[in-house]
């Protein structure tokens, strides 16, 4: 078991913040044909900021919960799951309703009675019947299912040796890896985002057992230094590899392998960020703010893409678009500010 005081760390508020960004401009590419010039094959790439909220849930749920007793007293698994659930089922089935009205006309009695009990239980990423309606379930679902499956991934953690808990973070990430060249349809699997949120969390037992030395020779400017190099890597890397796979006519969850490690490193990295130049980073409002709220972006995001897809796509283009979006998220902050 590791041994360290809880505190909060604020170096992985502004991954938060890129990772809600870049998933809200993908969806504006995506849904909206928004254009930003030679920023699509980077803005495209939106398996990069879902690896990113996965790994980033793993860590902060492991160094949340790490030393909770789940299995000995039964109490705390309770509470926990209550309060996962109450996290993310008040928006979903808010906007679930609103969509299912819209789309009412793609159902029928039959794949209501199938697909409802899996919805309205934030299971939709076990439901394989086919039902069409939420497109945008599948986020929501598969990271309750994580939380859910998160005290037996602490426990077996925590139960491990060193080496075993290292082994298995590496097999998932080659899990990862492969999933697209074996023709493992991988952005909306539960098995592969299980897989991530699991090497978050052994990123946050790496992070609480101070098992590596690399990074105590270096300050805290160097550290924040090390995360931005990380992120120009990464997107130059993107941008140029992304080119080739639209070439070859492949589908962007061909670059997870890069994904993987670089978000991986990232994380990590940005969670060592500590001392005054993070504290006024994170002090800024901006960031603050989008923080706090980034589970609000990643389903606004989802949620109205597919709504403004529909109602505005006709009437509005480029830049009325995303402003359309953000209003319609700002507006969901509001509404579930307090969750």
């Amino acid at each position: 078991m590791v041994d360290n005081p809880k505190k909060r760390i604020i170096g992985l508020n502004v991954v938060r913040v890129i990772a809600a960004i870049g998933t809200f401009l993908y969806h504006t590419y995506h849904n909206f044909d928004c254009r930003y010039g030679r920023l699509d094959y980077v803005i495209s790439q939106s398996t990069f900021y879902m690896t990113t909220f996965f790994v980033l849930s793993g860590f902060v749920i492991y160094y949340t919960y790490y030393d909770k007793p789940f299995f000995s007293d039964s109490k705390y698994i309770f509470i926990y799951i209550k309060k996962r659930f109450m996290a993310v089922f008040p928006e979903y089935f808010l906007i679930y309703t609103v969509l299912y009205y819209i789309f009412r006309n793609n159902s029928s009695l039959k794949y209501d009675i199938v697909a409802f009990p899996f919805q309205l239980t934030l299971t939709y990423g076990f439901e394989f019947y086919g039902h069409i309606i939420n497109w945008g379930a599948w986020f929501f679902s598969l990271i309750f299912m994580c939380y859910f499956i998160a005290p037996y991934f602490i426990n077996m953690i925590n139960s491990m040796d060193n080496k075993l808990i290292l082994l298995s973070a590496f097999m998932c990430m080659l899990f990862v890896s492969c999933g697209p060249y074996l023709q493992v349809m991988i952005y909306a699997n539960f098995f592969m985002r299980f897989y991530e949120f699991y090497i978050g969390m052994v990123l946050a037992w790496l992070y609480l057992s101070k098992k590596e030395s690399f990074t105590r020779h270096l300050n805290e400017a160097w550290k924040m230094l090390t995360v931005i190099v990380l992120y120009i890597v990464a997107f130059v890397a993107i941008y140029f590899m992304q080119i080739i796979i639209e070439q070859k006519g492949l589908n962007h969850t061909f670059l997870s392998p890069l994904n993987i490690i670089m978000v991986s490193g990232i994380v990590y990295m940005a969670a060592k960020c500590e001392g005054k130049l993070a504290e006024a980073i994170n002090n800024n409002y901006v960031i603050s703010v989008l923080s706090k709220y980034s589970l609000e972006i990643y389903g606004g995001t989802f949620f109205s893409s597919y709504i403004y897809a529909t109602w505005f796509v006709g009437k509005y283009s480029g830049a009325g678009l995303v402003a359309l979006a953000f209003f319609f998220k700002c507006d969901m902050y509001r509404v579930f500010g307090s969750v």
